[in-house]
């Protein structure tokens, strides 16, 4: 969640702080993160070692966050050039800055949403406290989302500035 409030600060700068921006950056981090659950839920039952699928899914989100943050940041011409061509044409450029966004954020998003996936299995032992089990990586995925979107909209992203933040962020 603190990718998601950090993006959509910094894509602001890109595309403009509009409430199309946060939408654009939202669908986007839920509609990765239910593609990465429904993929990486397949595999979580077909591996052998899934705490390594984890560590694995959570380094390459660290790296492909800090690839698409550099990309962004190169992509300011890219932008302005969009934003002149289309400025007549309001449908199909939001259209056109969605669909860049979408491209730019699927594969970090896709990769988050290995984890819950993964975290539900690592944590179930047996069928008889699936529940019990899930409703506790529940709870911990719910207090995590709160934490990470309140630390960085409150803390992290005052205190550190935005590029600082996500390096931060990505660092954690």
């Amino acid at each position: 969640m603190a990718y998601e409030v950090m993006w959509t600060r910094l894509l602001g700068l890109l595309v403009g702080p509009t409430t199309y921006s946060f939408t654009i950056v939202l669908v986007s981090f839920i509609t990765g993160l239910a593609l990465g659950s429904i993929i990486f839920g397949f595999f979580a039952d077909r591996v052998k070692n899934v705490l390594l699928l984890l560590l694995a899914t959570q380094i390459a989100t660290a790296l492909t966050a800090l690839l698409v943050s550099q990309l962004l940041g190169d992509s300011q011409l890219f932008f302005a050039k969009l934003i002149l061509t289309f400025q007549k044409d309001f449908v199909l450029l939001n259209f056109l800055k969605a669909l860049a966004l979408f491209a730019f954020l699927m594969l970090p998003t896709v990769l988050s949403g290995a984890t819950f996936p993964l975290v539900g299995k690592i944590c179930t032992h047996s069928i008889a406290n699936v529940g019990k089990s899930l409703g506790f990586a529940y709870v911990v995925n719910t207090i995590g989302a709160v934490a990470g979107s309140f630390c960085a909209g409150f803390i992290i992203l005052p205190l550190l500035g935005k590029e600082n933040s996500l390096s931060f962020v990505i660092g954690l």
